[in-house]
């Protein structure tokens, strides 16, 4: 499981179940911790309400572990807003082949050794 924290503060988790290994991508659920309303309460969307989807992006990173920083090029949450019902996804773009094989081995292996 992955932590997602924004400026300095742990708001939430991923197992960041998909990938692109080539794209450099992996997305998955996000799982909102109780520091999550406080995080919204202070953050303007990235991207205002369209088709019911906001999306937050200033000041966010992710770990797999104490001092195991994903280096990537963005990181976003999208607040899908359907029905009644709140779901949040997490994507993370630009990461490197290097780091890719590290933090989302199963993604790695899935793609580029298909029958192991």
């Amino acid at each position: 499981m992955f932590t997602i924290i924004a400026n300095g503060t742990e708001i939430g988790y991923s197992f960041f179940e998909n990938g692109d290994p080539p794209m450099g991508v992996a997305f998955g659920q996000f799982i909102p911790s109780a520091n999550f309303t406080a995080f919204l309460g202070s953050t303007l969307p990235r991207k205002a309400a369209e088709n019911g989807i906001h999306e937050y992006a200033e000041g966010i990173s992710i770990e797999s572990g104490p001092n195991k920083r994903l280096e990537c090029a963005a990181i976003s949450i999208a607040e899908c807003n359907t029905a009644g019902s709140v779901e949040y996804e997490v994507t993370v773009l630009g990461i490197p082949s290097s780091l890719y094989e590290e933090f989302f081995p199963k993604h790695y292996a899935d793609y580029f050794d298909p029958g192991s």
